[in-house]
C-alpha cells in the first residue's frame, strides 16, 4: 500500500477531520493493489462549519471542504490511472512508460 500525500492548498488554521480515501484495484488474478490519498491539511468537521448563517465563515469553511474533497477525489483519480499503468508495464516487461 502506498500513500500519496499533497497539500491541498487550503486554509492553514487546524482543521477538524482528517480526510483519507482510499483506493483500491482488484486484478483478475484476485491480487489487490492499495494507494492512500490523504489531504495533509484536512478538513472542516461538523462542529467547525457555521450553519447558523451562510454569511462569513460558513462559506469560507465549506469552500475549504469542497475544494479538498475535489482535490483528493481528482487525486485518486490519478493513482488509478497509475495502477492501472504500472500493472500495463508490467505485463509487457517494464519497458517504456505506458501512459504515453
Amino acid at each position: 500500500m502506498e500513500k500519496d500525500k499533497k497539500g491541498t492548498g487550503g486554509s492553514k488554521a487546524a482543521l477538524g477531520a482528517k480526510l483519507t480515501i482510499t483506493a483500491k484495484l482488484t486484478l483478475p488474478d484476485g491480487s489487490e493493489i492499495e494507494r492512500v490519498i490523504e489531504a495533509e491539511n484536512g478538513i472542516p468537521s461538523p462542529d467547525q462549519i457555521d450553519v447558523r448563517s451562510t454569511k462569513g465563515n460558513f462559506l469560507r469553511t465549506f469552500d475549504v471542504l469542497e475544494r479538498t474533497v475535489l482535490e483528493a477525489r481528482n487525486r485518486t483519480g490519478e493513482a488509478i490511472i497509475d495502477m492501472i499503468a504500472d500493472e500495463v508495464k508490467k505485463s509487457i516487461g517494464g519497458g517504456g512508460d505506458a501512459r504515453r
